[in-house]
């Protein structure tokens, strides 16, 4: 993940990374994927991209990703507190 892959890059991987998990997990009860072991380490590897791509991403793009996540709450705790 190191390199100068840029933030955009850096953040499909997270994108897929979560795909990944969901598509693994999206219809599997808690029970099957505790005892799937192919299943929890496929998705501990995905966390592991999640995490590693994570880190690399700058702290202006961090920043803007705040603010923008910050604002959706807000509109979204303001829409349903009515």
């Amino acid at each position: 993940m190191k390199g100068n892959i840029g933030d955009k890059q850096r953040l499909l991987h997270i994108l897929a990374a979560i795909t990944e998990i969901e598509h693994y997990t999206s219809e599997v009860k808690f029970n099957t994927f505790l005892e799937n072991s192919m299943m929890r380490f496929s998705s501990i590897k995905q966390i592991e991209i999640i995490g590693e791509a994570a880190n690399y991403v700058s702290e202006e793009t961090k920043k803007q990703v705040y603010s923008y996540s910050v604002a959706s709450d807000s509109w979204v705790t303001s829409y349903f507190s009515t």
